[in-house]
């Protein structure tokens, strides 16, 4: 229209919309049909640059548009996209965490206050995102420690060595110092005489061969369930044997300079502990490890 007016109405684009005596009102709507048919590319052509000038400007235009709209539309798809890929994301969470609640055989009311959790942090963190290496690192401090109470304890409970020589309130102290590890295919948890570290280890998942490298001599194949490295654990000495992965396992460990510093909060575990520790260093009987 700026360029129309300094033309002959009936030589331009005004002449040919019929717009000679136009108000304010009609120019503004006929202009912004013009704009709008021109950038979303249907050009109806009912209103069209006549004058040079008028297709100098129409090129311009044309070309503004073009960029302006191919942006509002890659905006959108980036949108779409990143709210698509963030909800396979949450997906992949909520999948992660309820495998790995059902492998740990947690009770269902655990689960469902578990999962109403992770969905109210998973929409919260629609606006703050946070990232952790560890599964249970979405979860609250309070979950965390009911998930040790279910699972870490359960599993020292279920150990003779522990269940029958400490009170419950001990060893669920003594779980939260539990840590989990994988290894692989005939892969060396320790190894004979080793000294360097006197862990106790708790099979989840897969087996464990304990056997005299010398030798090359088998002693025992241990699954799920089973525990290995007490002789060394509780009397401080150098490995009876070495282990190692049979297949794809997962263990639990307690290391023994965090299990001493627990029993000094607790007198008459320390007591009964230095009992058993004097049974297999002076009497050489394992009768406490119910080996």
């Amino acid at each position: 229209y700026l360029v129309s007016i300094w033309e002959d109405f009936t030589k331009n684009w005004i002449g040919t919309a019929d717009l000679i005596n136009p108000t304010i009102w009609d120019i503004y709507i006929t202009g912004l049909y013009w704009s709008i048919t021109t950038m979303v590319t249907v050009g109806y052509g009912d209103v069209h640059p006549v004058t040079t000038n008028e297709k100098i400007v129409m090129i311009l235009v044309m070309l503004a548009s073009s960029i302006v709209f191919g942006y509002i539309l890659s905006s959108i798809g980036g949108i779409i996209v990143e709210l698509s890929n963030y909800s396979s994301e949450n997906k992949e969470k909520m999948r992660m965490i309820t495998k790995y609640m059902n492998e740990k055989g947690l009770n269902k009311d655990i689960q469902n206050r578990i999962r109403k959790y992770l969905e109210f942090y998973l929409d919260k963190e629609n606006t703050t995102k946070a990232e952790g290496n560890d599964i249970l690192d979405f979860l609250s401090d309070n979950l965390k420690d009911e998930i040790i109470k279910e699972v870490n304890a359960k599993i020292l409970a279920d150990c003779y060595m522990f269940s029958s020589n400490f009170r419950k309130r001990f060893l669920y102290q003594v779980s939260r110092a539990l840590s989990e590890k994988s290894y692989g295919p005939d892969e060396m948890i320790f190894r004979y005489q080793d000294n360097s570290d006197h862990s106790i280890y708790f099979i989840t998942s897969g087996r464990v061969d304990i056997h005299y490298e010398r030798c090359d001599v088998s002693l025992q194949k241990l699954a799920r369930g089973r525990t290995f490295g007490g002789i060394s654990f509780f009397s401080g000495k150098p490995r009876t044997a070495g282990a190692k992965s049979l297949e794809f396992t997962t263990v639990f460990f307690l290391k023994r300079e965090i299990f001493l510093e627990k029993l000094e909060e607790f007198p008459i575990e320390k007591e009964t502990y230095s009992m058993i520790v004097d049974s297999i260093n002076l009497i050489e009987t394992y009768q406490y490890l119910n080996i």
